[in-house]
């Protein structure tokens, strides 16, 4: 499980790396859905260059899309990879105890595993991925 643990971590770094750099080319401002007269949907708040944020411009059909957009900006994946982290640290205090000897930890910490392998095949497309971690 030592190899899922560091390939889910290098994951994360990239997560969070990317979320970092899109954050600051933003310059920190949030990525909001909007319509105007016409029904045009417009994602406001996304970069193109660093400091020159423009708005996304999509089909009045696709608010849902400029939704989606605007909920997963930078500030979200951020909080995401941390909550990741949190998880996989926790598994692995659990997963130690388990190791040391304490007999009622060995079955939370497989419990623990599964739920780790259930969110590295968020990942399943990046490469490096095992198909022998698929829960």
């Amino acid at each position: 499980m030592d190899d899922l643990v560091q390939w889910l971590r290098a994951q994360l770094d990239e997560d969070e790396r990317i979320a970092w750099v899109a954050q600051r080319q933003r310059g920190g401002g949030e990525w909001v859905a909007r319509a105007d007269a016409t029904g045009i949907v417009a994602v406001e708040g996304l970069p193109v260059r660093a400091g020159e944020p423009i708005p996304v411009v999509l089909h009045p059909d696709e608010d849902e899309t400029a939704d989606h957009i605007a909920e997963h900006d930078p500030a979200r994946v951020l909080r995401e990879v941390e909550a990741k982290r949190q998880a996989l640290a926790h598994y692995q205090q659990v997963f130690q105890q388990a190791v040391d000897g304490a007999d009622s930890y060995v079955k939370i910490a497989a419990a623990l595993g599964r739920q780790i392998r259930i969110i590295a095949s968020i990942y399943a497309d990046r490469p490096g991925y095992k198909e022998s971690w698929r829960p």
